[in-house]
Order: structure tokens, then sequence, then C-alpha cells
């Protein structure tokens, strides 16, 4: 930020700061609205402290009223230039005035200050800031009077005229003055230069004048150029972007004048924002969202965009539209262009009320290596569907298959590799509302032991047996497990007790000979380890019968004996 300072080099003869006391001013007039003391109405206190003489120091001024203020002003014997230099403020309706008055000894009169009045009547209107003002006493004679005149007619007030840090002065201590300057005003043309025009006279003469510009850490000071008489150009230079800060330096050899009084004047050089930034409107339910927007409208060609939450890019783009991850809260976003010279301005903010899914749980959270396990995935927010759901769990696993129960439940089969790395593994869900990541939700465990039948009693039944298996696991399963046999074996019941299962079987008479592979389910893993086997039944002939058939058969086979005896004898 600029922060010149005015100056002046003229001798000190007297001066009053008004701070500490009234100076010893003289309020007279109809209604003596000249005050001293602190300011809170109009500039909200004096030039440089609370105190100052206003004739609205603490509410507007009054209607139809003629009141004066009168400095007690020393000799001006032996001073070659006396001048009067004071800061001055004011708020004064249309048909009322503010005037300096002096009398040389010839009654009173109305003297301009040096520059002249704003108007025909003298100070009227706003100032809008202190304002340094001097007056030329020279040709007043050595004890002149000089008094502060404020002259209100009956319609309008306002908040009155203030007066603060008055000096009496020798030498020239009026610093040029500005009548009208013009300067850059906001613009996409930052190839530049940008050019301020202003007028500056002097009461001598105005030996030089000055731009001053500040452009980030960049500045630099430039003399103006007069063109005419009293007519001054002056160029801030290009390229530039963002705001630039500028003053005008007027001198006059011995007073130093500023255009603007600090805060100085600025503008904006700036780069189109993109319009109409968009994205899902109401209530939505996923972890990203797309947003689209239109080029800015700009003489310049945007080679990129960037998509902002707060001031954090999210997302860039050359196209007119980009993916941005969600977090449910503060997704508010922004996007810019970004141009050859820079990053353009912003466009205005688009809010998205955004529901993010999450994977809540899943059930088992282990498994051994050869397994086969049915897992249940709950979540919220998902909006599960048949046939548009993916889920994996990293190498070393396999999904075979998942099942939809309903929008925020799925299960699945999972087959771990027998050759499966111990360890965690990432749950990722590809699904109707993005891409999901549960971290750490399955493990495969290290070792051995891992549930499996260990043994079942008897382990072999021969074609037509019905029996009951005792079946051993090396842990505990779910009630109600489903067991199977293969084809030709029915099982007919099942019964639990900790790790035994009791099971009624019935083998088919032509049930397939060999050894089958017991697989025992109880809805989330796969039991296996123990083998039933098959047996055919042996028939031996021998001269007493048939060895080995059963009881019904060797009588079967005696009846039919008899009666060919029988039959022979007859």
């Amino acid at each position: 930020m600029l922060l010149l300072v005015a100056a002046s080099w003229a001798t000190t003869v007297a001066s009053w700061d008004l701070e500490t006391d009234d100076g010893a001013f003289v309020a007279t007039g109809e209604t003596q609205q000249w005050t001293w003391g602190p300011v809170s109405n109009g500039p909200g206190g004096g030039y440089d402290g609370a105190n100052a003489w206003s004739t609205g120091r603490t509410r507007p001024y009054y209607n139809e009223s003629q009141d004066y203020l009168e400095i007690p002003l020393p000799s001006l014997a032996g001073l070659g230039r006396p001048m009067l230099r004071l800061e001055s403020w004011r708020d004064i309706a249309a048909g009322d005035s503010g005037t300096f008055e002096a009398d040389d000894g010839n009654g009173w009169r109305v003297i301009e200050p040096v520059g002249g009045y704003p108007t025909l009547q003298g100070y009227t209107g706003s100032s809008d800031s202190w304002e340094l003002v001097a007056l030329d006493l020279s040709g007043l004679g050595t004890e002149p009077r000089l008094r502060f005149a404020f002259l209100t007619d009956s319609s309008g007030v306002g908040d009155g005229w203030t007066i603060d840090n008055v000096e009496l002065l020798d030498g020239d201590a009026a610093p040029p003055t500005f009548g009208t300057v013009s300067g850059p005003v906001d613009t996409e043309a930052y190839e530049g230069p940008f050019v301020v025009l202003a007028e500056i006279t002097d009461d001598t003469e105005v030996k030089r004048a000055d731009l001053v510009w500040l452009a980030g850490e960049e500045g630099g000071t430039v003399a103006m150029t007069e063109l005419s008489p009293g007519k001054y150009r002056g160029e801030i230079p290009g390229p530039q972007l963002g705001t630039v800060y500028w003053q005008i330096q007027a001198m006059d050899g011995e007073n130093t004048a500023l255009w603007p009084t600090n805060p100085p004047a600025s503008f904006r050089v700036y780069l189109a924002a993109p319009t109409e930034l968009s994205g899902p409107e109401g209530r939505y339910v996923g972890t990203t969202a797309l947003m689209t927007w239109l080029a800015p409208p700009s003489q310049h060609t945007p080679i990129g965009y960037e998509l902002l939450r707060g001031d954090t890019v999210v997302s860039t783009s050359t196209s007119l539209s980009a993916e941005v991850a969600l977090q449910g809260d503060d997704d508010r976003f922004t996007v810019r262009a970004v141009y050859e010279a820079g990053v353009g301005d912003s466009s205005d903010a688009y809010e998205i009320d955004a529901v993010l899914p999450e994977l809540l749980s899943l059930s088992p959270t282990t498994g051994w290596p050869g397994e086969s396990l049915t897992l249940s995935l709950v979540g919220r927010y998902l909006l599960l569907a048949d046939g548009a759901v993916t889920v994996g769990l990293g190498e070393g696993t396999t999904v075979l298959g998942v099942d939809v129960e309903d929008v925020d439940l799925a299960r699945f089969d999972l087959l771990v590799d027998a050759e499966a790395a111990p360890g965690p593994r990432d749950l990722e869900l590809f699904g109707p509302t993005g891409d999901l990541r549960l971290t750490g939700a399955f493990e495969v465990l290290d070792g051995d032991d891992y549930p499996r039948l260990t043994s079942v009693v008897p382990a072999s039944l021969d074609q037509g047996a019905a029996a009951t298996l005792t079946l051993t696991l090396s842990a505990p399963c779910a009630p109600d497990p489903e067991v199977s046999a293969g084809v030709g074996i029915v099982v007919e019941s099942v019964s639990v007790a900790g790790n035994t299962l009791a099971i009624q079987v019935a083998v088919a008479p032509d049930a397939a000979l060999g050894s089958r592979e017991l697989v025992v389910d109880d809805g989330v893993r796969l039991y296996r380890g123990a083998k039933l086997s098959v047996e055919d039944r042996s028939y031996t002939v021998s001269r007493c019968g048939v060895e080995g058939a059963p009881r019904l058969g060797v009588l079967l086979l005696a009846l039919l004996l008899m009666r060919r005896r029988s039959s022979r004898a007859r």
C-alpha cells in the first residue's frame, strides 16, 4: 500500500491543534452553531484526535442561521508571506455555504482560499474526506481579523463544517491543488499502459508531478507530462494483473500535495470468470459429482479451468466440465479460468447438498487360505442394485458373485486362495453412488488352524444303508447348517451340539461307489476336510449257501431248493 505524505517547508508562526483546548476561537451568531469538543457526528472525530470546532459536532446543523467563528490571529508584521493553513471537512446542503471572511479595517469581506472555492457560493456539498486548505493573508495589513462564516437557508441540512489543525505560516504554505483527476477503471486489458490524467495548479508554480504506483510486490514512480498549462498525463506500465494502487504527488518546490490522500486510488486488472457453474440439484447421494459451466465472456481465450473448494483447487479441466470429489459438508465450489497471462477471477459459488454413501461393516472379517466364505456387506446410502455392483477384496481373493438384498445390504461368496498371503485387505465397492473403500475390512489369517471338518464316524456306508453320522468340527458353526454328502446320499436331518453335528442320512441302493467330500455350510463359511466312503455288498456262493448274503436271501434260497426236491419226489 502506498503511504505518501504531504509536506511543507514554510516557517510556523502560530498553531492551534484544537485537541487540548478550543484555541481561544470566538463563536458568534444567531444560534452559535460553532462549538468545540469531541466530534461524534460528520467525520466522527477531529483530523488527528477527538476534538475540533464544528457546526455539526453532535448533530446536523440548524436551518436559517448565520454563525461565525473568529481566529485570534497574532500580528502579521514582519512576515514575508503570511498564510493560514488548516484541515477542513464539510457536508453542507445546497443553498447553504461556508466561506472565509477577513476584515483589514474596512469591514468584513469574503476571501478565497488558494485554488478557489468549489462553487460560486463558497463551500457547499460534501468533501468526503479531510481537505488541506490554505489562505494567503498577504495584502490584509499587519492586524487583520479572520473568521469562518456559516450561512444556512430554510431548506435542507447536513452534518456541517468541521475545522482542525490550524496554522499561521510564513512562506509558501499552499501546496499544489488538484482539479479533475481521471484514472484507470477495472479492466481486462492487462497489456496496458494505464493512463492517469489530472488538472494540477499552484499559486506559484507546479515544478513536478509524479504518478506513484504499486501492484503486488512491483511498483514505481513515473514523471507525469504537462500536456498544456495545468493538464498532466502519466502512464502505469503494463502488463499488470490484480489490484493496482496509485497516487499523484505534486510539488511546487516548497510543498508537496497528494491526490488522493491516503488511502490511494486503485483499480483491478482482471481476467474474466466462467459463468453459470452448476451441478446436481436437490439432495444428492454420491462420492463425486459432475460440474459444468460456460466459458467466460472475455477477449482472451482460456487454456484450462480450475475448480475450487474454498481456496483449494480440487479438480482441473480443459473442457467445460469436471468431476469433483464430495465430502458431505462444505461442498461449495467455484470455477476459474486459466489464461496464458495467469489465473482469472472465480465464478459465483455453487453448493451441492450432498449425502455421502459409506460402507459400515463386513462380516465375517477374517478367513483362512483355501476357505470359501459368504460375506455380508452393510452400508448407508449405497443405492445397490442387482447387476450394478462390483466388489473386490484384493490380491489372493476371488469374489464369485454378489447378491443384492436391499439398497444397503449385499452378500457375496468369497474364495480365499490356498496360497493367499496373510494380512489385511481393503474392501472396494463399485456401485451406483461411486467407488467406495472400507480400509482393513477383511484379514487373511496365518496358519492351518482354520475351521474344518476333522472327522466323520462311521467313515463308510453301504449302498442302501440308513445311518447316523457324527461329524466333528474344529470350531463351532452357526445354527441350522446345511450338509452335503454328494449325489446318492440324502441328508434327512441335522442337529448341532457345540463342535459336533449328528446327521441322519440314507444311501441310495444305486449310489455311486467310492469316497466323496462332506461339506458343511453354515451360511458364513464352508467346512471341509472329512470324506465318506460308499461301499458295495459282496455275495459269495458255496455248497452250503451264499456266503455273506443277507439272512433273508439265505432263507429264500433254501425255500427254492426245497420246492425243487419235492417236485422230483412226486
